[in-house]
């Protein structure tokens, strides 16, 4: 996916976000935001939203002196979560198709996102395990996957998130596949790194591997050897949130065994994915 000028926007409410995060006020965020305006005409139109992105956020973190203004936010989300982790189980145990309905909890826990949407609903979110269906679903091309894979590869998002898709990891493994799940190298916005595996246990139910770096969606020229032997490893690819489509979208190296899993928060990565905004999908990568 390719960067528009409706990106711009965007740019700048993860800063805003971040700089509120971070206890600035409105002076400071004014102050700091006049002072990142001059590198937005030098981004690239051939680079991802998500790339120009890390590229912003990354002048706000040197300019504020701060490395990871979500910390604390972090820890919160990932404690809400886990308080939450039985009744996800429950749901599962109860259901006739249990990986799809960890599908549908992992799909839920992408509404925590603090940078693009950052007074997002969490109860509106579980309400749709059980009474939303996806919106565009894949399911069906995965399950014959299933039969021949033997590992499964888990592209991590946001912090508390990541809770969420410890459900999905026991379904796999529960299946028999040996599941990867892949953390930032660093802190970047509230995407969860090798901090958060730890602290949620998520490093004692599989292996946790961090990219290598600290930016948004997957970079695989800057990316860690791990990180790119785990991939080219796994017989499927589960990719979560929208950094992660935005750069792997149509991508060959993604290939046809890589599936998005994300909440459609914004309107040009809802016009990609063909659905409308606010919408939730599991869609297969078409390279």
């Amino acid at each position: 996916m390719r960067v528009e000028a409706d990106c711009i926007p965007c740019y700048l409410k993860q800063g805003i976000s971040t700089l509120r995060i971070a206890g600035m006020n409105d002076k400071e965020i004014s102050s700091t935001i006049n002072s990142v305006l001059g590198i937005i005409n030098q981004l690239s139109l051939e680079e991802t939203p998500c790339y120009n992105s890390t590229v912003v956020l990354r002048k706000i973190y040197d300019i504020i002196g701060i490395i990871d203004p979500y910390k604390e936010a972090k820890i919160k989300w990932n404690d809400y979560a886990l308080n939450q982790y039985k009744d996800f189980s429950r749901l599962v145990e109860k259901s006739d198709d249990r990986l799809h309905k960890a599908f549908k909890v992992a799909v839920a826990g992408n509404i925590i996102d603090m940078g693009i949407t950052p007074d997002f609903d969490v109860d509106l979110a579980m309400n749709e395990i059980t009474d939303k269906e996806f919106d565009h679903d894949d399911y069906n091309d995965l399950k014959p996957m299933l039969k021949n894979a033997k590992t499964v590869m888990i592209l991590g998002d946001n912090s508390g998130e990541i809770v969420f898709d410890m459900v999905l990891v026991e379904e796999f493994k529960r299946l028999g596949l040996n599941v990867v799940y892949s953390v930032k190298g660093g802190p970047i916005l509230n995407d969860s790194t090798m901090e958060d595996a730890v602290q949620v246990g998520l490093t004692s139910i599989c292996e946790v591997v961090d990219t290598g770096n600290d930016l948004l969606g997957v970079v695989f020229e800057k990316s860690s050897q791990a990180f790119i032997e785990a991939f080219k490893r796994a017989d499927i690819i589960i990719s979560k949130g929208q950094a992660n489509f935005e750069s792997l979208e149509g991508s060959k190296r993604a290939g046809d065994k890589t599936f998005f899993v994300l909440r459609a928060k914004c309107p040009l990565v809802a016009k990609c994915l063909g659905v409308e905004f606010g919408d939730i999908v599991l869609k297969r990568n078409r390279s």
